[in-house]
């Protein structure tokens, strides 16, 4: 029997295999709507779950750092308004510290002619009657070098150093002694170092008026000499004192440096 063109071509169609489902990266597309739709369900809920994370951190992090910029800004304004009322009454820490340092120079003073004039030795205790520092000094001044600007707490700082080593060795009778007795030099020693701290003194009074922002660390040789003077001290008759300050100043020391020449 012959065969049509038709029937053939029939036969044909029928034996075509039905085609392969579409791949995507090795995988294959999702077979019905539900599964896909539980996928991007999925996707969406950790995305906003990191999103929500994230703001939050945000969030966090700026209430943390609006409560550190406040506490800041109210610390320098407490720091500021203690500085304030602590220069207020700088001008009068000076005054009863030029006072004492006037007072403590006069006694030595007359303490040196006792060493110097060759006679009878001087006791230790000769320097009992040099004067106690006011009381109330030493807190004002601890105020101010832990409230002022960095140049200014550390020229009073300096300052409050050297009122302590001071006084320290007035309360010792005069320090590291080997006698009994005073020395010329030891009365030297103590001399500069309390015209040292009235020259600092004088030096600050501009800065406790507002008259300067200059607040040098220490006070100059060249008022060490004039504190002496003004109290009647002279390079004719004190001279080994005089002497004792210019070796002192060739060797770079500081007006109140404490020690052996």
């Amino acid at each position: 029997m012959t065969t049509t063109p038709e029937a053939t071509s029939s036969s044909t169609a029928i034996s075509t295999p039905p085609p392969s489902p579409i791949q995507y990266s090795g995988t294959t597309t999702p077979e019905t709507p539900e599964m896909a739709t539980d996928a991007l369900s999925s996707l969406g809920s950790l995305e906003i779950a990191l999103l929500a994370a994230a703001i939050g951190a945000l969030i966090a992090g700026g209430f943390v750092y609006n409560q550190t910029h406040q506490m800041r800004k109210l610390d320098a304004a407490n720091k500021a308004r203690k500085l304030r009322a602590v220069r207020a009454v700088l001008p009068l820490s000076l005054s009863n510290l030029s006072e004492w340092s006037a007072d403590c120079i006069h006694e030595l003073l007359q303490i040196y002619h006792r060493v110097d004039g060759g006679g009878a030795a001087v006791p230790l205790q000769a320097l009992e009657v040099v004067p106690s520092l006011p009381s109330e000094v030493l807190p004002q001044l601890e105020q101010f070098a832990e409230f002022g600007n960095e140049g200014a707490a550390k020229s009073v700082a300096n300052l409050l150093g050297n009122i302590q080593v001071f006084t320290a060795r007035m309360r010792s009778r005069g320090g590291r002694h080997r006698t009994n007795v005073l020395t010329l030099h030891e009365v030297n020693s103590h001399l500069i170092t309390a015209a040292g701290i009235a020259a600092h003194v004088d030096a600050l009074y501009s800065y406790s008026r507002r008259e300067s922002e200059d607040t040098p660390p220490h006070g100059e040789w060249e008022g060490v000499r004039s504190t002496l003077r003004r109290q009647g001290a002279g390079e004719d008759l004190e001279t080994p004192l005089f002497d004792a300050i210019s070796r002192r100043e060739a060797s770079g020391r500081k007006p109140t440096h404490i020690g052996a020449e």
